[in-house]
């Protein structure tokens, strides 16, 4: 059902639209959660960036990234080459990447947002909220925070 709300919708993510009502805020978070996976699997580096607030904060998941990223720039240093060398080792055309959210929820609270989902794969399971700030009649990433789980 989710999914099937986000296709309808999945236009809107990067154009203005109408969040006048939480059933339009909640549908548009969804919608913005379509996106960020798309280009995620895509591995779209600026179509990516731009579902980020300029002030966006993220903690990735990866051991040579301890620290929180802070800002655009910081986020653009580390998610650019690490796109570029996985679409290298993937190689092809996109999607480089086939991750699937499970267990979506979306939650509006009055301009803000917050979408979480797993990706569960037999040897890790990617835990993410994504806290989304509606700004120009759209949602953008605020705070990221990635985190992964593994069995045993």
């Amino acid at each position: 059902m989710l999914t099937a709300a986000c296709a309808c919708l999945l236009s809107c993510a990067l154009h203005d639209a109408d969040l006048s009502t939480p059933d339009d805020r909640e549908a548009q978070a969804a919608a913005t959660l379509d996106t960020f996976i798309e280009t995620l699997n895509d591995l779209d580096t600026e179509a990516f960036l731009r579902l980020f607030e300029e002030d966006a904060s993220v903690f990735l998941p990866f051991a040579d990234s301890p620290t929180r990223l802070n800002g655009i720039a910081e986020i653009r240093a580390y998610i650019e080459p690490f796109f570029e060398n996985t679409r290298g080792a993937v190689g092809g055309d996109p999607p480089y990447m086939h991750l699937k959210p499970g267990d979506a929820a979306v939650a509006v609270y009055g301009d803000s947002a917050l979408v979480t989902f797993q990706v569960v794969h037999p040897a890790v399971t990617s835990r993410r909220p994504l806290v989304l700030r509606s700004r120009e009649g759209r949602y953008r990433l605020a705070p990221l925070h990635g985190s992964n789980v593994r069995p045993g």
